[in-house]
């Protein structure tokens, strides 16, 4: 039963968001956020129990506000609450899945034109979290 509720839940988290995920290196220093910050395109993979899975982003940058949305199979879903401070980005979505819907936790670190952290999602009880890693893309 663990064995399918991970599988559910991966394949949940998956739909919504979801190319290679870059390496994450051990070097403790900050690195200083890129000129463009957050804002931009971006392109990379959510590591799932069903293996890497394809995923974009885009976020925009309004005054001192930050909109955007991030795209798996099951297409666009919107990025809430998005909070930026220096290099980190935390955000949530909500997915909507055939028994009403799923909330999705991302925490994210900005290294130069590269973002990396965590999806984390809860269901069925049990928490679950993947890795994600994406690159800026034009």
């Amino acid at each position: 039963m663990r064995r399918f509720t991970l599988l559910a839940a991966g394949l949940l988290l998956t739909a919504a968001t979801a190319t290679p995920a870059t390496a994450q290196g051990s070097d403790s220093t900050k690195s200083k956020p890129a000129a463009t910050g957050f804002a931009g395109n971006w392109r990379g993979s959510i590591q799932t129990p069903q293996g890497d899975q394809e995923v974009n982003c885009v976020i925009k940058k309004a005054g001192s506000d930050y909109t955007g949305s991030i795209t798996g199979m099951q297409g666009d879903v919107a990025l809430q609450d998005i909070k930026v401070e220096g290099d980190k980005l935390v955000a949530s979505a909500v997915i909507s899945i055939p028994d009403g819907s799923l909330q999705v936790w991302y925490t994210l670190v900005l290294k130069d034109d590269a973002i990396s952290g965590k999806a984390e999602a809860s269901f069925n009880g049990q928490a679950f979290a993947f890795d994600l890693a994406m690159r800026r893309v034009p």
